[in-house]
This record gives structure tokens, C-alpha cells and sequence, in this order.
């Protein structure tokens, strides 16, 4: 490559490219994932009160409740979740729209954060 600048901007992507991912947050989810192992599951099957599995249940269910709450609001009329009847799992909603309406803004209307969708 001739050009200097360009050879310094492929030079910095291949540098930043090949490095990998520090041994830092390696160390720090290899704890995290021995700390869920250790915890494990009570012998009726249930996770341990308090325990990560748990915890991440029972927001699941509050973020659900949320939603919910959000399309039982008369302010979303003609909106539809299609995956009501989920709980915690899928952790995302499938919203079916009237056609031109922007939902991700009725959304941040109402405080949920979401992201856009394709039609």
C-alpha cells in the first residue's frame, strides 16, 4: 500500500483484529460461571432461593409483567404482542404493529427500551 494513511488504518485494524480478548474478563466469567455451578439446583429440581437462576427468573417475569401491563394500556391500541403467553422465555416480544405506526417511540413513551424491528 502506498498510501501512509492507509497502511497505519489497515495496520491498526489488523493489530486490534488479533489481539483476542484480555485474560481479565476470561478470569472474571470463569468465576462467575464456577460460583452458578456451585449453586446448582435443590433436589426437587428448583433453583435456590436467591441464587442466580432464580433472580434471573424472577426479573424475566417482572419484565414480562411490564409488557403486559404496557399492551392492557388503552394508549397502545392496535398494537399486538404476539408471544403474550410467554414467561420469561423468549426473553424478547414479537410486536405486531398497524401499518405506518413507529412502536419503538410509543415504547420510550412509555419507559420500556427496546430496539427496532423489521416489517
Amino acid at each position: 500500500v502506498k498510501d501512509p494513511e492507509v497502511a497505519e488504518a489497515m495496520n491498526e485494524y489488523i493489530s486490534s483484529a488479533t489481539l483476542g480478548t484480555n485474560i481479565e474478563p476470561q478470569l472474571r466469567q470463569l468465576d462467575l460461571l464456577n460460583v452458578i455451578l456451585e449453586q446448582g439446583k435443590n433436589d426437587d429440581g428448583t433453583f435456590p432461593e436467591g441464587g442466580f437462576y432464580s433472580e434471573a427468573m424472577k426479573r424475566m417475569d417482572q419484565r414480562w409483567s411490564r409488557l403486559r401491563g404496557v399492551f392492557a394500556n388503552a394508549t397502545v391500541s392496535g398494537f399486538e404482542l404476539v408471544n403474550a403467553d410467554a414467561n420469561r422465555s423468549p426473553p424478547y416480544a414479537w410486536i405486531k404493529t398497524p401499518e405506518g405506526t413507529d412502536a419503538l417511540t410509543l415504547f420510550q413513551q412509555t419507559g420500556l427500551n427496546g430496539i427496532p424491528g423489521s416489517s
